[in-house]
C-alpha cells in the first residue's frame, strides 16, 4: 500500500478546502453590507488583505480590479465622510445634499460591480460545480430570509398602530394653551395617510377631528438678541404634536419660491430620548431612540386655491445621511422656547 500518495491526496485536498473556505470568507467580507460605516470599511480591507496576502494567486487583471474597486471605495469613503459633515441641510441645499447623496451611491455600485468581478476569478475554478454552487446558493437564500425574519419582527417592535383614541384638534389647543403657546393668527394642518396625506384644519370648524400628527404653526418669540433675522420683531415657531407628544423647531415662513416653505434654525426640541413619531407612509407610529438613532424632515405639499407650501414632518432617519440635530427641554413652553430662540449664537439653519 502506497501511503505517501494518499497522503499528498489529503494534502491536496486539504488545501482546496481551505482555499474555497478562504475565497468565500474574502468574498463575503468585500460583498456584504454592514450597517456601521466604521465596521463597512474595515471588513471589506480585510477581504482585500485575505486575497492578496492568503490567498497570493496574483494576475495583472486581478491587481486592476482590485485597485480600481479600492479607489472607488476610497471615493466612497470620502464622499460618505462629506455627506455626514454637512450636519443641517435646508430646503434650499436639499438639491445639493441629494446630489451628494446620488455620486456617493454611484461609487459605492461601482465597488460592488468590480468586487463581484474579483470574487469570480478567484472563485472560477470552484464556484461553478454543483457541490460548491448549491450549498453557496442554499446558504445566500438562508441568510437572505434570517435578515428579512429579523427586519420584519425587529420592524413590528419598534411599531405600534394607529388607533381612535388618539387626540383631538382640541386637545392640541388645550395643550397649547397649557404651554402659552396658542396664537389667533395661525397656520393648522393635519397629517394621516388619507388623500395627499395634509390638510388644513382650524381648532373651531375642525375641533373634534383626529390626526396622528399636527402641525401648527403660530407661536412667536421676541426677538431680542437679534442674531437671526436682526429686522425682525418677532421670530416663529412651528409645532408638532403626535402620540400625544410635542416637539418645536425654530423657524421662519418666506414666500420666495413655489411652493412657500421656511427656514428651521437651531435643533429639533422635544421632551424625551424614547418616542414614536409618525410614518404616514404606513400609518403607524415609529418609536425611536435619538441617543442612538437620526431623525431627518420629509416633506409633504399642500395646495389650495390661495396657498401652496411645503411642511416639514420629523421621521425617523433609514440611513445616517442627512439627519437633523435633537435636543432635550425639562419642558416645551412659552419660558423656555423663548429662552432657546435667543440663546442661538449662529444663523446655522437647515
Amino acid at each position: 500500500m502506497d501511503l505517501s500518495n494518499k497522503n499528498e491526496d489529503y494534502s491536496m485536498d486539504n488545501s482546496k478546502t481551505i482555499y474555497i473556505f478562504c475565497t468565500i470568507l474574502a468574498g463575503f467580507l468585500t460583498l456584504f453590507p454592514t450597517g456601521s460605516a466604521t465596521s463597512f470599511y474595515i471588513l471589506k480591507l480585510l477581504g482585500f488583505i485575505i486575497y492578496f496576502f492568503v490567498l497570493k494567486k496574483i494576475t495583472k487583471t486581478k491587481i486592476v480590479i482590485a485597485v480600481l474597486a479600492i479607489i472607488f471605495l476610497l471615493l466612497n469613503f470620502l464622499s460618505y465622510n462629506d455627506i455626514s459633515n454637512l450636519g443641517h441641510v435646508g430646503l434650499g441645499d436639499l438639491g445639493s445634499a441629494l446630489g451628494r447623496l446620488v455620486i456617493f451611491r454611484i461609487f459605492l455600485y461601482m465597488y460592488y460591480l468590480l468586487t463581484v468581478i474579483l470574487f469570480i476569478l478567484y472563485a472560477r475554478k470552484f464556484l461553478f460545480k454543483k457541490q460548491v454552487l448549491i450549498p453557496i446558493i442554499v446558504i445566500g437564500i438562508t441568510i437572505t430570509l434570517l435578515v428579512f425574519i429579523y427586519k420584519l419582527i425587529y420592524s413590528k417592535l419598534q411599531t405600534k398602530e394607529v388607533k381612535n383614541n388618539i387626540s383631538n384638534t382640541i386637545s392640541l389647543k388645550k395643550e397649547l394653551d397649557e404651554r402659552k403657546l396658542y396664537n389667533e393668527d395661525y397656520l393648522l394642518f393635519g397629517v394621516d395617510n388619507e388623500g395627499k396625506n395634509i390638510h388644513r384644519i382650524y381648532f373651531n370648524s375642525n375641533a373634534n377631528e383626529k390626526y396622528p400628527l399636527y402641525i401648527y404653526y403660530g407661536y412667536k418669540t421676541l426677538n431680542t438678541n437679534k442674531i437671526i433675522n436682526p429686522n425682525d420683531e418677532y421670530l416663529n415657531w412651528i409645532i408638532y404634536y403626535t402620540d400625544d407628544k410635542i416637539y418645536a423647531a425654530l423657524a421662519d415662513y418666506y414666500k420666495t419660491g413655489y411652493p412657500d416653505s421656511y427656514v428651521i434654525y437651531g435643533s429639533i426640541l422635544g421632551e424625551q430620548n424614547n418616542f414614536y413619531l409618525y410614518d404616514n407612509n404606513n400609518n403607524v407610529f415609529e418609536k425611536i431612540n435619538t441617543n442612538k438613532e437620526n431623525i431627518y424632515f420629509d416633506y409633504l405639499f399642500y395646495k389650495s386655491e390661495d396657498m401652496y407650501i411645503s411642511m416639514a414632518l420629523i421621521k425617523k432617519a433609514t440611513s445616517q445621511y442627512l439627519y437633523k440635530q435633537y435636543e432635550v427641554l425639562d419642558s416645551i413652553n412659552s419660558n423656555t422656547l423663548d429662552s432657546y430662540a435667543n440663546k442661538l449664537t449662529s444663523k446655522n439653519h437647515y
